[in-house]
Parts: structure tokens; sequence; C-alpha cells
């Protein structure tokens, strides 16, 4: 804790590593806070053991701080401790996250990637967001609204094959029905 408080990057960093061995929820606690370290090799390391250790009710929040760090670096590494937990739990996150900004911050590979891992992470909450976007977007498009309408689309499609419910199937089949009525 000692460490978290001064203002050395080196020691934060190797306390980082004695934090993750632990894997005590106090230790969890202190990881998250390291989130907003100054430095942004800290604030990467941090997010790197946040995926690795048993997750605490207020992981989510640190790893939304990181999703909307300015560092691609550290958006990167937060969009991998998502990966690394698994939890269905941080679907909603990842999901706000790239539908306010993230969206605008990814290329077009690493868009289809988030749209996946939230998929992966709960394919019914995919479902449900992605169908809602969806629908607002064809709306758009018949409004002629630009280019970005039809690249949200295209990612939208990809997440709701990979979450593959019966619900998003049947959202893929109407829109492909109403693509080749216009």
């Amino acid at each position: 804790e000692k460490a978290l408080a001064g203002q050395e990057t080196p020691l934060v960093l190797a306390s980082l590593r004695c934090l993750a061995t632990l894997r005590t929820p106090e230790a969890v606690l202190l990881v998250e806070k390291a989130v907003a370290w100054p430095e942004v090799a800290v604030r990467r390391a941090a997010l790197r053991v946040l995926g690795r250790v048993p997750a605490s009710p207020t992981v989510s929040r640190a790893i939304g701080r990181g999703l909307r760090d300015g560092n691609a670096d550290v958006r990167k590494e937060a969009i991998a401790a998502i990966d690394r937990q698994g939890l269905a739990d941080l679907a909603p996150t990842l999901f706000h996250w790239f539908e306010q900004s993230g969206f605008g911050l990814l290329d077009s590979m690493e868009r289809d990637i988030v749209v996946a891992l939230l998929a992966e992470l709960d394919p019914d909450y995919a479902t449900r967001s992605l169908s809602e976007k969806l629908t607002l977007g064809l709306r758009a498009k018949v409004g002629g609204a630009g280019s970005d309408v039809a690249e949200w689309n295209r990612v939208i499609v990809e997440g709701l094959a990979a979450a593959g419910t019966d619900e998003a199937m049947a959202k893929l089949r109407e829109v492909r029905t109403q693509g080749n009525q216009a």
C-alpha cells in the first residue's frame, strides 16, 4: 500500500507483481487503485494483474476506467483483462464503452474482436444490446446516415452471428429479408 502511495514506478511495478501473487481481496483492491496511476506502464500492469486475479465486486469499475484511458495500449490491456476474466458481469461494461467511444477508437478488426468477446461473455446480453443498436442503425440508414452506420451494422451482424442465440439468428434473418426488399 505504501508503494502505491509513493511516486516510484519501479517500486509500484514490483508491488503489483507481489499483489498478483497474493490474490487476496485486499490485494485486488490495491491493484484496482493502480489503474489510476499516472504512468502508462503501471496502468497496463495493473490491468494485466486484474485479468488474472479473482474478480472483486468493483473490478468492473477499474477495468472500465482502463477502457476509457487515453492510451491505446492501456485500453487494449483492459480488453484483454475482460477476456481473461471471462465474466458475464463485464459484458455491460464492455458494451457501454464500445457504444459510447470504443467504436470510434478501434479499427475494423479490433471492433470485430470486441463484439466477438461480448458475445462470448454473455450471448443473451450481446443479442439484446446489439439487436437494439441494429434496429436503430437500420432506421438511420433509411434516413440517409453516413458510413459509420454501415460499419456499425456490419459489426453488429458479426456480433449477433457470434452470439448464436435463437433470438440473434432470428434478427439476422429479419435483416437479410429487409435487405432483399430494399
